[in-house]
């Protein structure tokens, strides 16, 4: 009896230890699934890249994230409901995005917002290294064809906005036109449930994406250098 008893004395305390093992692992990786939630959210909330949180450089390949197309059509309807009038999205051809690219330590683009000489909203893509450096072009592609550096810098100069400018790496572009037949590339304007101005990029050819991409660094703060 005695043995016995030992016996199963000793299969208990190795049950418990067993079991005290596997609840301490699932509470681990529910810690980690906790603090990976936790910044994902943060990048949600403010349009910070999970990259920052992850100490990269500021201006990175991949700034930028996609979300779920329902909360992209949400946050375009809270600009549309907070815009009387003006334009609600701008289109930017692929090959001129492309160009910008190519650009030697061109790291990913910035979009700035802008006024053009009917004093619409539109935005101007313009190239940017990791050490936040503008690369500056004689011209810069428009809808309405290429204008020069100076009346850039003067449509974006007549954009009064808080946030003048929101740069996605490069990453964000490799996935929007991983589908060859991607030839225009959709800017929505938008506002997120915190009230902060956000830019979606979507396939202009898919009228109702599934995805947005989105999460792109802000300007202020995230701002680049004009040393050119």
């Amino acid at each position: 009896m005695k043995i016995k008893l030992l016996l199963l004395t000793f299969f208990a305390m190795i049950a418990f230890g067993f079991t005290a093992c596997l609840f301490y692992a699932c509470t681990k990786n529910e810690n980690r699934v906790d603090e990976s939630a936790a910044i994902l959210n943060k990048q949600s909330r403010t349009g910070e890249s999970l990259s920052t949180a992850l100490n990269e450089p500021i201006f990175n390949a991949s700034v930028g994230a996609p979300i779920e197309g329902s909360l992209g059509k949400r946050w375009i309807t809270n600009f549309v409901n907070a815009t009387s009038e003006g334009r609600l999205e701008y289109f930017i051809l692929v090959r001129d995005l492309q160009k910008i690219l190519n650009q030697e330590n061109c790291i990913g683009i910035c979009m700035y917002y802008a006024k053009n000489n009917r004093d619409e909203l539109i935005v101007l893509p313009i190239g940017l290294t990791e050490k936040g450096i503008l690369l500056k072009n004689d011209f810069i592609d428009t809808e309405d064809g290429p204008i020069n550096w100076t009346s850039a810098q003067e449509w974006i100069s007549k954009y009064k906005g808080e946030i003048k400018a929101r740069f996605f790496g490069r990453n964000t572009f490799e996935r929007l036109t991983k589908n060859s037949e991607c030839k225009v590339i959709r800017v929505s304007f938008a506002i997120d449930d915190m009230g902060k101005d956000q830019l979606l990029l979507a396939d202009a050819g898919i009228s109702d994406p599934l995805v947005y991409e989105d999460a792109s660094r802000p300007c202020p703060p995230y701002c680049p250098l004009n040393e050119n």
